[in-house]
């Protein structure tokens, strides 16, 4: 009844219904005049993802090559059985493009995998996909998911993190022997720089390999990972949209990196064994928001999204100061975990 209320509100844009209900759920944390306004934005975006409409972003971002065909639109996409089913056929499709190799296995992320080029070709992008494995292993009850998950994050920390704690945008394998033969990037300044929403999806996908297997190591993973970027980071709330570019601090921003971040640091903090730890990470999340509330929050009907100021691609000029619909989602993921802590899922126990 509630989400029913909310969204009822603000599809026909009243604002005023949901202030008992937002004075309800908001958190002591977000006390600034901003993070009220980013929350009364982020509902509607929060209720869209409750019905299913923005299905195709849990766990699965750009990656059309496994979604193709599989997540009906309109009236029928609305029912609860065919969200599931979706949702379902997408783990199967992402699941399938696993590789093999002798020395362990690793997604596939673009192409066919009967095309080598495909098939040899791996994206950090996609550890913020094994998400959509973990649902799947707890909604069918086979563990294969999972472990197709799990054997791509190992693969993923041998071949895509540099002895710095920085991560390559994508690797071109051996398929057979799993060797790396290269580290490269698409939307990266260059190779060997550091592209932080990438660097951000890796962070966020051990912390959710830790929350899905109960092993610490990877929680430890995501903790080097974030301390790195914070490193890189300084004193700014969101990152350049290359780490590398000669022109920062005179250069484009991505929005979408610090929500991506800021959401995964909620995360570690959940299932950090340590209190003061837990404390610390949650602090530093919160300061994140708070810079996006406060600096990055659209507030003209004219934008098309929550956040502005993202950066989806700076090398081929496209969405290169704009809204991304990822960026709006953990945005808005992070802000629910705030307010609304157990209402949207099972609320992340500590690890022992």
């Amino acid at each position: 009844m509630l989400y029913d209320v909310i969204l009822g509100s603000l599809l026909s844009r009243r604002v005023d219904p949901l202030v008992p209900v937002l004075q309800e759920t908001a958190s002591d944390n977000m006390t600034t005049f901003a993070a009220k306004n980013a929350v009364y934005s982020a509902v509607y975006t929060t209720a869209l993802v409750f019905r299913g409409q923005y299905l195709a972003l849990i766990g699965c971002q750009n990656h059309a090559t496994f979604l193709d065909h599989v997540c009906p639109g309109g009236a029928e996409f609305r029912r609860p059985y065919t969200r599931h089913t979706a949702a379902m056929r997408a783990a199967n499709r992402l699941r399938a493009r696993l590789v093999p190799t002798r020395s362990g296995a690793y997604i596939s992320s673009w192409g066919p995998l009967n095309d080598p080029r495909g098939r040899s070709s791996s994206a950090i992008d996609t550890m913020a996909n094994l998400p959509l494995l973990y649902w799947a292993t707890r909604q069918s009850g086979d563990a294969s998911f999972l472990y197709a998950g799990e054997a791509h994050a190992r693969k993923t920390a041998e071949a895509f993190i540099r002895p710095d704690g920085s991560t390559y945008h994508a690797v071109e394998y051996n398929p057979i022997s799993g060797e790396r033969i290269r580290g490269y990037t698409f939307q990266g300044y260059a190779d060997e720089s550091l592209w932080p929403r990438g660097q951000g999806w890796a962070i966020y996908g051990y912390a959710a390999t830790a929350r899905a297997t109960g092993n610490q190591a990877y929680l430890e993973q995501a903790t080097r990972l974030a301390e790195h970027y914070l490193k890189r980071l300084g004193e700014s709330c969101v990152p350049p949209w290359d780490f590398d570019d000669p022109a920062v601090p005179h250069t484009l921003r991505d929005s979408a990196a610090a929500a991506i971040v800021s959401s995964a640091m909620l995360e570690i903090s959940a299932l950090h064994p340590n209190l003061q730890d837990q404390k610390l990470w949650r602090e530093r999340a919160l300061a994140m928001l708070d810079g996006l509330c406060k600096d990055y929050l659209a507030r003209s009907s004219a934008h098309r999204g929550l956040l502005m100021h993202g950066c989806y691609s700076r090398p081929h000029n496209e969405g290169v100061d704009s809204a991304t619909m990822f960026g709006d989602f953990y945005f808005v993921e992070a802000l629910c975990k705030l307010t609304m802590p157990g209402r949207f899922r099972h609320q992340t126990a500590a690890l022992n």
